[in-house]
């Protein structure tokens, strides 16, 4: 996704925007995640790899932002289409969407605790964030936290499209999923 940004930027014109990303933040295997692994000890490179795709997603839309806010919109629409893109199957329960959304955004490496379920229905789940896991990639560009979880909802909003289930976000803290008909 931050290539696609950067590329968007270098065509309303941010000078090497691309190069820039790369060279800021590192720049991404193009290789199959399997091939570029060690198999043997796969938690470093993925905590490396994850806050590596983080930053240069941080990195990204902070500069197209910084050329224009007006391309927040633009910005929330291309990760709700992005989400609408990744949508594997029909999801019909809370518990479907909660794991859908789990595969798709990182929040904290796997083996870490930095969410805990609260409410399980089954019409509702309701979870909060136990620590920030996003703040330092934010930080390390001058961008706006907020932004971040905007546009995660607008990607989880597309994910969820046509589902009937609403994902609310509460001050980035307190998050759930609820059928149409019930109120998370």
């Amino acid at each position: 996704m931050a290539l696609d940004i950067a590329a968007f930027g270098e065509s309303q014109g941010i000078f090497n925007l691309v190069e820039r990303l790369d060279l800021t933040c590192g720049a991404l295997p193009s290789d199959q995640y399997s091939q570029v692994i060690d198999q043997g000890a796969p938690e470093p490179f993925l905590e490396l790899y994850s806050r590596m795709a983080e930053h240069r997603f941080a990195f990204a839309v902070t500069e197209l932002l910084k050329l224009n806010p007006g391309y927040i919109n633009a910005l929330k629409n291309y990760c709700n289409d992005q989400g609408k893109k990744l949508k594997a199957a029909k999801i019909s329960t809370v518990e479907a969407a909660y794991e859908l959304i789990n595969t798709f955004v990182m929040d904290g490496m796997p083996w870490a605790d930095v969410k805990n379920v609260t409410t399980v229905e089954s019409n509702k789940i309701i979870w909060e964030k136990l620590q920030e896991t996003h703040q330092d990639a934010w930080q390390k560009v001058d961008g706006d936290i907020e932004i971040y979880y905007q546009l995660q909802t607008c990607f989880i909003q597309g994910l969820l499209d046509g589902s009937g289930i609403i994902f609310r976000n509460q001050e980035n803290k307190l998050f759930s999923l609820s059928t149409g008909a019930q109120e998370a």
